[in-house]
């Protein structure tokens, strides 16, 4: 804290917490659940949902969350739900305008 970059957005004056409890009282957990209903591939019986985010099993039913990830991300999962989302809504959008042509 004792850099200039630090100083100049810095308010007051920086303090460690005294003792154990005051460390645990400042230490959360923040959990980020993902990969809990797998998207794969046709071949993967443990998948919940196929490459196009559709529910296995039932009609009608997209899921894109974290939840889907195959793999827990190393990056911000948050920009990485944000670009699946995206990219659902691309093949949503193919999806009905292939409906819609029948």
């Amino acid at each position: 804290m004792s850099r200039p970059a630090f100083r100049k957005i810095m308010i007051g004056e920086p303090r460690a917490p005294r003792g154990r409890d005051a460390v645990f009282a400042q230490v959360k957990d923040v959990v980020h659940a993902c990969s809990t209903a797998r998207m794969g591939g046709e071949d993967d019986s443990g998948a919940v949902v196929d490459p196009q985010c559709r529910v296995r099993g039932l009609d009608n039913l997209r899921v894109v969350d974290a939840s889907i990830m195959p793999k827990v991300v190393s990056a911000n999962i948050h920009l990485t739900v944000i670009a699946m989302g995206e990219r659902a809504a691309d093949l949503i959008g193919a999806s009905r305008r292939s409906s819609a042509g029948r």
